[in-house]
């Protein structure tokens, strides 16, 4: 699947370095398992939804699937990068100082972040082991409402 990736990339001088990540990745793909591809445009692409697009199209060719999904590093979130570099296989590298460049800021960004993640994940796993996830509402304040709209 790499060496597929790879193949593709060599044709897109836009893109800078790429990945292969998630369940094929980690060899946990399955019969209904999209391909992650993630990839870094240079500085000098504009117009990244337009070079995504027609790089999604070819890629999709040449893998022979539409179920592709194809992340586009330069505007991707804080935690979808550091899994991305964590996790992922490079399967294009085009520009190493680019590369390296991107994972050590992405570490730091995220390691500096981290510690107010755990905050958070502790506070949202404590209000659904309380039953107050989603609506915002605890369970009295819910069947009090329910209780007014039965006798309205």
């Amino acid at each position: 699947m790499v060496e597929r990736i790879r193949r593709v990339l060599e044709g897109h001088p836009e893109v800078a370095f790429a990945y292969l990540f998630g369940s094929w990745a980690k060899g946990r793909q399955g019969p209904t398992s999209d391909i992650d591809v993630a990839v870094w445009f240079h500085e000098s692409v504009h117009d990244r939804l337009k070079a995504q697009l027609k790089l999604m199209g070819e890629l999709g060719a040449a893998l022979g699937t539409d179920n592709l999904d194809l992340v586009v590093l330069n505007d991707a979130t804080l935690s979808l990068r550091y899994i991305v570099q964590r996790d992922g296989i490079l399967a294009c590298e085009r520009d190493r100082r680019a590369r390296i460049a991107f994972e050590a800021r992405t570490r730091r960004e995220y390691w500096d972040f981290e510690p107010l993640l755990k905050v958070y994940r502790d506070f949202m796993r404590r209000r659904m082991e309380a039953g107050r996830y989603g609506t915002g509402l605890d369970r009295k304040v819910r069947k009090v409402r329910k209780g007014a709209a039965k006798a309205g």
